[in-house]
């Protein structure tokens, strides 16, 4: 499990995977951001305002549960609304997980945080990607494991990215990756 966090530019230019599952940063990998350093201080740019309060964009309420509790440790109130953003095509979660935060942050004028998530199956050559669900609306686990027949490495990579972004366009994110 590897975890990193950068500030992205505001110049760079989600899809919600409500199935749950892997979906989101789980708590323990945001329990895992206060062991690995990261804090909500000034100089990463979280904070500037007392009883900080953000907006978790999605439909999922056991992810905001999880992520509530979390982050409440860090002087951040969770609030959760269900935003409809726009799907951009593309394979990287980091890219998605942007695209929605900037555009949830503009639609509601309020700092949010949006997460997305991407099975790579190294043997498929990255499918499904961050298609995962839309992937399992068609394919059984079995299914999935057919077309994998004959293949010697059968690893997945899973990567989740948790994007903040404020309506002034400060963005952040941080990014776990399993294999």
């Amino acid at each position: 499990n590897k975890l990193t966090g950068n500030r992205v530019g505001v110049s760079i230019g989600h899809r919600d995977t409500e199935g749950g599952g892997a979906g989101g940063l789980g708590a323990n990998r945001l329990s895992g951001l206060k062991s690995q350093g990261v804090s909500w201080s000034p100089d990463s740019g979280f904070q500037g305002e007392k009883d900080m309060k953000i907006t978790f964009v999605t439909g999922n309420k056991n992810k905001w549960e999880v992520a509530k509790k979390v982050l409440v440790e860090y002087g951040i109130e969770l609030v959760i609304e269900k935003v409809e953003t726009p799907e951009i095509q593309s394979t990287d979660v980091r890219e998605i997980s942007q695209f929605s935060a900037q555009y949830a942050a503009k639609t509601i004028k309020k700092p949010v945080i949006k997460t997305d998530v991407g099975y790579y199956i190294k043997s498929l050559n990255g499918f499904p990607g961050p298609f995962v669900k839309f992937v399992n609306q068609w394919l059984t686990s079995e299914e999935i494991l057919k077309l994998m027949e004959g293949k010697k490495d059968r690893s997945i990579e899973i990567v989740e990215c948790l994007t903040y972004c404020h309506p002034n366009g400060k963005l952040f994110q941080f990014t776990s990756t399993d294999t």
